[in-house]
């Protein structure tokens, strides 16, 4: 295997040594795919076809229960980033049955404006998260949407639920 090599989608850029999960290391392939993104494999499924592609493939083939649900899977790099966690929670909350705070938002109504179903529209519209901050409806009978929806800290979001009783 040299840098240049294409098996797949993806193309050899160079090598990097990895560690294996014990003492011993390991060579790896790094690698540019035709999508213009970028992976580390194994040399071994490269060369054996099991590894052709950096993801984007798996991204373009969800399925289209998920697109309905408003799944969106375009790579933007922040997938692990306190912001995208509080997004996706917020999508779980309303969206999803399963999700076991459900009952209390997505199944009394509250919603996400269709704007936020893309991530990219949520971090526009309301930034980066602040550290020790966590995503706040001012009116918690209302949706989220960015008229509603502020960072907030702990305290703040003690006073501001159903249960509470708010000073006036």
């Amino acid at each position: 295997m040299n840098i240049g090599d294409k098996y797949g989608k993806l193309t050899v850029t160079g090598f990097v040594r990895v560690k294996n999960g014990t003492k011993q290391t390991k060579i790896d392939a790094t690698c540019r795919c035709d999508c213009g993104g970028t992976h580390v494999a194994d040399k071994g499924r490269l060369r054996s076809g099991v590894t052709s592609h950096c993801g984007c493939e798996r991204i373009n083939n969800h399925s289209a229960a998920a697109l309905l649900r408003g799944a969106t899977y375009e790579k933007h790099g922040l997938c692990n980033t306190p912001t995208y966690y509080s997004w996706a929670a917020m999508k779980g909350r309303c969206l999803n049955p399963k999700d076991t705070r459900y009952k209390d938002y997505g199944g009394r109504g509250i919603a996400v404006c269709e704007r936020w179903m893309d991530f990219r529209n949520f971090l526009a519209d309301m930034g980066e998260r602040p550290e020790g901050m966590t995503l706040d409806r001012i009116d918690v009978n209302g949706g989220y949407n960015l008229a509603n929806c502020r960072w907030a800290s702990a305290k703040q979001q003690a006073v501001n639920k159903r249960n509470s009783r708010k000073e006036k």
